[in-house]
């Protein structure tokens, strides 16, 4: 439980904060399958991947969250979509524009690159 809510801890910090559920219960239980999202078919390329991959491990995770009956603000794939926005928010707050433009660069380059 504790590895599960540091490594949470760690993604939310580049805004990817679903992927740890949707990774060790969606990923690892249908990888190389067409209802993993983030295993990548023949002859896609990158740039079509990377925004499927995002959007269905999002889903993935929000549908797993469902079946497991949490209630809708203990869904991780909402709290990760309002720990992200809480990140933007405290970084424009505490340090202005172009650093929340840089944060928000890093994040997605780092949601690229993995």
């Amino acid at each position: 439980m504790f590895n599960r809510a540091l490594g949470t801890l760690h993604m939310s910090k580049v805004m990817y904060m679903h992927f740890t559920i949707e990774h060790l219960y969606g990923h690892h239980k249908n990888v190389a399958t067409p209802k993993d999202p983030a295993s990548a078919g023949k002859g896609i390329t990158l740039y079509e991947f990377v925004p499927r991959s995002v959007i269905g491990s999002w889903v993935s995770c929000y549908n797993i969250e469902k079946s497991r009956n949490k209630p809708l603000y203990l869904n991780g794939a909402v709290l990760s979509i309002l720990s992200s926005l809480l990140a933007v928010g405290l970084v424009w707050k505490f340090y202005g524009t172009l650093p929340t433009i840089m944060f928000v660069i890093y994040a997605f380059g780092s949601i690229f690159y993995l």
